[in-house]
């Protein structure tokens, strides 16, 4: 988003070289407008590559691709939506295309923005692991080390995001007024569950909130 910002202030010079929240507000949109084109089209070759005698389903998958899981005054702010999806594709692409360390590369760019991208390991798991037993009922260590180091990197932006949270609750000591979280005390510490189970709304939930 900052590059897409910097790069809207090239036609306009400014001396002031902090970016104001405009800036970055119209460059995260521009950066979700891009990656909004390229989407479709990674899914269309994708679903092709699955079934390359079916353009069709290709065609319709790609279609479907554009309607939107969130309200769609979102696609095009900066929001995390699209990138996760974008490199989400891109590394489902790559794994087709028997490119795993890429693949998961990609999936860990994914998890920069989405937390529960750390479940895309679950393709590299399958193509190197699970799919060669069921294919020739032989089990291969090799591969199944090589899967659990690729598992690991795309854990790497959950983990560093639930550090970063850890460090920042932890900086500076506890007092009566801002104590530190519970989570914070938990082994191991979780800020993703804590904001799971406190701020998302469940069904349970609205039905307490609407029922007097």
């Amino acid at each position: 988003m900052c590059l897409f910002a910097q790069l809207i202030r090239l036609p306009f010079p400014h001396s002031n070289s902090k970016l104001s929240v405009r800036e970055l507000v119209v460059g995260g949109a521009l950066a979700s407008f891009v990656v909004d084109v390229f989407t479709p089209l990674t899914l269309y070759k994708l679903t092709l590559r699955h079934f390359p005698r079916r353009p069709l389903i290709a065609l319709i998958s790609a279609l479907l691709g554009l309607l939107p899981s969130s309200p769609a005054t979102l696609w095009y702010a900066p929001y995390t939506e699209p990138f996760f999806i974008f490199f989400s594709y891109q590394g489902m692409w790559a794994c087709a295309k028997r490119r795993h360390l890429f693949a998961s590369a990609l999936f860990a760019c994914a998890g920069a923005f989405r937390s529960n991208r750390v479940l895309l390991g679950g393709f590299v798991i399958w193509d190197l692991v699970v799919y060669p037993v069921l294919q020739r009922k032989s089990f291969s260590l090799r591969r199944a080390v090589y899967a659990t180091i690729l598992t690991a990197l795309i854990f790497t932006p959950f983990i560093a995001h639930q550090h970063s949270a850890y460090t920042h609750f932890r900086s500076s000591p506890p007092s009566s007024t801002y104590p530190n979280p519970m989570w914070c005390n938990k082994t191991p510490p979780s800020i993703y569950t804590y904001v799971q189970a406190k701020l998302h709304l469940r069904p349970s939930k609205i039905l307490e909130r609407r029922i007097p």
